[in-house]
């Protein structure tokens, strides 16, 4: 808050967890919770707080209603709220980051198709033999630390590329390139040559006007050939840069050219998001009930959950962004400062 000295404790209303503040400039008592999830609410941080730690496990939305024994429309609304407020908790806590390795990738998804306004949301919830239809989750992950950098809910086309490069762009420091290993997928390459790369005039014997990837940039894919459903061949292949740099930047982890990090991700999200589910009745409805559930995942995967392969660490603490394991709690009572708008 500003003008912080002027803010005072009053005391715990009905012996709740949560305190009473008063405001000694304006005179106004407000609970502590004021600007989180849990402001006003009937239920209990605790019941919340648990109710979407088991949304970000995987638990389909019915599922979390019987355990808790709260009406899946309510659950809606507590994964609306947030996934509102995980989403600027996720932007401002993705910043000013320096890592030396990124890859992205498509995850494919299943979505029952619905307009909003003919359905309720009851009636959503129950339409589980609706019309279904594709869409994918972009993600980005540090290899190194197994952090998840950034995600975009949509196509597979160059716009949701451009979007997950802008993201990641976005969330580095300045002056970092890392390396980018992909798969075949061709649409990450202009995306990448846009935010790493300079605009060219035409020069001697050129005809157009083109970018050019900037001399720090260096970017691989991993091609795998499949014949039904089988791979047949994975062959690798430097798009930009040049396969010496990439050596040296790999060789001391003692990897190679691969993608078997973002793969494994792959399989942690499809775990910890109930709509990327396979052969499940808890399919998202729309990609925005997607994007919803995509963020409390992002934020507990990163904060709160740590890993084996990292030392019991969390992605967030091998980055170096905190020296603790967060509770959930304490991700929802957070407040990220508000963001300047732009057109």
């Amino acid at each position: 808050w500003s003008g912080r000295g002027n803010i005072s404790s009053n005391g715990h209303p009905n012996g709740g967890a949560h305190r009473q503040l008063h405001c000694r400039a304006c005179g106004v008592y407000f609970m502590e919770t004021k600007g989180t999830i849990f402001y006003r609410k009937r239920y209990s941080a605790e019941q919340i707080t648990r109710a979407i730690a088991a949304l970000a496990e995987g638990v389909g939305i019915r599922a979390v209603g019987r355990i808790f024994g709260v009406e899946p429309e309510t659950i809606l609304a507590w994964l609306a709220e947030a996934g509102e407020h995980l989403a600027a908790f996720n932007a401002w806590m993705t910043r000013e980051l320096a890592v030396e390795q990124v890859q992205p990738d498509e995850l494919y998804g299943v979505i029952r198709a619905w307009q909003a306004g003919e359905l309720s949301e009851g009636e959503t919830i129950d339409r589980l033999d609706g019309k279904r239809s594709g869409v994918w989750l972009w993600t980005a992950i540090d290899p190194v630390s197994k952090f998840w950098l950034a995600f975009e809910v949509g196509d597979r086309g160059v716009r949701q590329a451009w979007g997950l490069v802008h993201k990641v762009a976005s969330a580095l420091r300045e002056g970092i390139v890392p390396l980018f290993i992909t798969d075949g997928n061709r649409a990450c390459e202009q995306p990448l040559l846009s935010h790493y790369g300079e605009w060219r005039e035409p020069q001697a014997g050129q005809r157009k006007a083109r970018w050019v990837p900037l001399p720090q940039l260096q970017y691989a894919q991993v091609v795998k050939k499949r014949r039904r459903r089988r791979i047949v061949s994975v062959s690798k292949r430097v798009v930009f840069g040049s396969l010496t740099r990439i050596k040296e930047i790999l060789t001391p982890h003692g990897w190679q050219i691969n993608t078997a990090f973002v793969e494994r991700h792959n399989l942690t999200l499809r775990q910890h998001i109930a709509g990327l589910g396979r052969r499940v009745n808890t399919l998202a409805h729309s990609p925005q009930r997607l994007e919803e559930q995509a963020h409390p995942a992002m934020a507990y995967y990163n904060f709160c959950l740590p890993s084996r392969s990292l030392a019991q660490r969390t992605p967030a603490m091998a980055l170096g962004l905190t020296n603790r394991v967060w509770r959930l709690n304490e991700v929802l009572l957070f407040r990220p400062p508000p963001f300047p708008q732009t057109s």
